[in-house]
């Protein structure tokens, strides 16, 4: 059998604010059988909520042809790539691939992008790597702190009247409280 995964650089969830920018798919594939592969495919087919104008290839560990058909589904075809088998040598027994994509600029609060590769070594059955899930999540308001580059201690999370803050380093800092709509209370 052979190693297979999928995964979204950005992580499991994304801010409104960032489903603007470009989301960075990454497959790895590993030939963990007993001869050399010829040929490998990888298939995906990606949510209808991400936007196939905005495809872009990124790199891949051996040279591909890439194909994109339906609107939606990508195939990265890597002929003659003769990937070693594990035993024979671990370190070039793997492969990746690499491309970016925006969701559509019609997408909420709570939606969920997946993704999932079909990979198939020269004529056996497909490995099927798991489930890449994205979801657009407001950041609570612990997060937001800690992106903004300072350790501070913030509480109650959730708060409805009142939120108490204090920097560790007693640095003068202001904040703006946002609801989860993201209008400034």
């Amino acid at each position: 059998s052979d190693v297979c995964s999928s995964d979204l650089i950005e992580g499991a969830t994304i801010s409104p604010s960032q489903t603007a920018n470009y989301l960075t798919y990454v497959t790895r594939f590993q030939n963990t059988g007993n001869a050399n592969a010829t040929t490998v495919v990888v298939k995906e087919t990606l949510d209808p909520k991400l936007d196939w104008n905005t495809f872009e290839p990124i790199a891949s560990s051996h040279t591909s042809n890439i194909q994109i058909k339906n609107g939606n589904q990508v195939t990265y075809t890597f002929s003659n790539i003769d990937l070693p088998y594990e035993m024979a040598n671990a370190t070039a027994s793997h492969g990746w691939m690499s491309y970016r994509i925006k969701p559509k600029s019609n997408v909420a609060i709570n939606d969920i992008m997946s993704s999932k590769s079909d990979i198939y070594f020269d004529y056996n059955p497909a490995i099927i790597t798991n489930t890449t899930l994205n979801t657009i999540r407001i950041p609570t308001f612990a997060q937001q702190v800690a992106n903004a580059g300072f350790k501070a201690n913030v509480y109650p999370n959730p708060a409805a009247n009142k939120v108490n803050a204090a920097t560790e380093d007693k640095t003068e800092f202001s904040m703006v409280i946002t609801d989860v709509l993201g209008r400034t209370v």
